[in-house]
């Protein structure tokens, strides 16, 4: 049985003041970025939606969620003005992918990364394979709950050079 979690990422560099809802934890794992985890694994997906398109409204910015199911099933998506303005849907040998750019702008990416982001979309259908590389490469905590951010020892974003050198090494055995 693999993991199952949800969480939250916003982009917050001015630190500014806002409300989660009861159940919910504010943490400060990456600069200028606030997670969202759920203080107990409740699982509840729909109250996680709904707060990131509360927030999403309030805060006048994009919310980036996980949704993550037992390693079959991966959800990311970005909320914008209360509204899923783009998503990205593994289930194991299947993928959905709707507004890259979106993701694009929303994560803050570079060229160089946003090239990779978008390989990893197009091309990895594994969901716990593809958590972790797109962690790594928006340097971003997807693959985190309560319990792994308060008893984790390893490193919770994965190693970004490493996630690059592997779809260079991807990309020449496709040539």
């Amino acid at each position: 049985m693999g993991m199952k979690f949800c969480n939250m990422n916003i982009y917050n560099p001015d630190k500014r003041e806002y409300e989660v809802p009861a159940g919910y934890s504010k943490v400060n794992i990456v600069k200028d970025w606030d997670t969202i985890l759920e203080d107990e694994s409740e699982l509840d997906f729909k109250k996680m939606e709904k707060t990131s398109r509360k927030l999403s409204k309030e805060l006048g910015q994009s919310i980036i969620t996980v949704f993550y199911f037992d390693d079959d099933y991966f959800e990311l998506f970005v909320t914008l003005d209360g509204k899923k303005a783009a998503y990205h849907d593994v289930r194991v040998g299947n993928h959905f992918t709707k507004k890259i750019a979106v993701f694009v702008e929303a994560l803050r990416l570079n060229e160089n990364d946003a090239k990779a982001f978008r390989y990893i979309l197009k091309s990895d259908l594994d969901p716990e394979d593809s958590i972790l590389k797109l962690s790594a490469i928006c340097q971003l905590p997807f693959y985190i709950d309560s319990f792994i951010y308060h008893n984790s020892n390893w490193n919770i974003i994965p190693d970004k050079e490493e996630v690059l050198e592997d779809i260079k090494k991807e990309k020449r055995e496709i040539k």
